[in-house]
């Protein structure tokens, strides 16, 4: 047998008793639009490079031997000897809509030791390639508007080809912002070594692909490895 209950008391009960108050439910609404408002604005300093700046790698892979004189050359040709100090060509572009005021260009790592970083363009002379960039020292910045992309010419000394690491490095971009000085890794193509020493550059998953840095090793030994 199933129990009723009269009617005088549903007619007593409450139908709004448990619901939120409607002050509540106005100040819960507000708070989800300002949460989803707070994600929007979040999204799109994110992708200007607000909160940290956009910079990346344009594809494209080159390097150089580095003479005492100042000349440079191809790796591996047959009418020059190997050197032990490389330049490594970043094609450095800023894909957010923020102008990124960079104050330094990267750093020593295991094998490798930094000697100088220039920024602008490599110029032919006398079928030699010299630096046409101004040189990146302590102290001095460089404004990269958005969309736009510079050659960073980065010469490191090779110290011990034994220890340059195979997985690619980052290449660590310093750059100045309201609350201080900040840091983004940028990270180069990888490279496929050919078997007459040149290159090809990657971003793809490849069993026969080196780290930038490596191909700057096997370059400097002139040690070219089996493919």
């Amino acid at each position: 047998m199933t129990a009723t209950l009269p009617d005088d008391v549903w007619t007593r009960l409450d139908p709004t008793s448990g619901a939120l108050p409607r002050r509540t439910r106005l100040r819960l609404a507000v708070t989800g639009f300002a949460l989803l408002g707070a994600l929007a604005l979040g999204a799109v300093l994110w992708r200007g490079g607000a909160i940290t700046p956009r910079l990346a790698a344009f594809p494209g892979f080159d390097a150089r031997y580095v003479y005492s004189d100042g000349t440079v050359e191809f790796p591996f040709n047959q009418v020059t000897q190997p050197s032990t100090r490389l330049r490594h060509m970043l094609y450095l572009h800023n894909d957010g809509s923020q102008t990124v005021e960079l104050t330094g260009i990267g750093a020593d790592a295991p094998g490798l030791r930094l000697v100088r970083v220039a920024l602008g363009d490599v110029h032919r002379t006398d079928n030699r390639w010299s630096s046409g960039g101004a040189e990146l020292r302590p102290g001095d910045t460089y404004r990269l508007h958005p969309d736009e992309r510079i050659t960073v010419e980065i010469d490191y000394e090779i110290v011990d080809c034994d220890l340059v690491p195979y997985e690619r490095l980052g290449v660590p971009v310093r750059v100045r912002r309201f609350f201080g000085e900040q840091t983004v890794q940028v990270y180069p193509p990888n490279v496929i070594v050919l078997p007459d020493g040149g290159w090809d550059a990657t971003d793809f998953p490849d069993s026969r692909a080196i780290g930038w840095q490596r191909y700057l090793a096997v370059a400097a030994c002139g040690r070219l490895p089996r493919i």
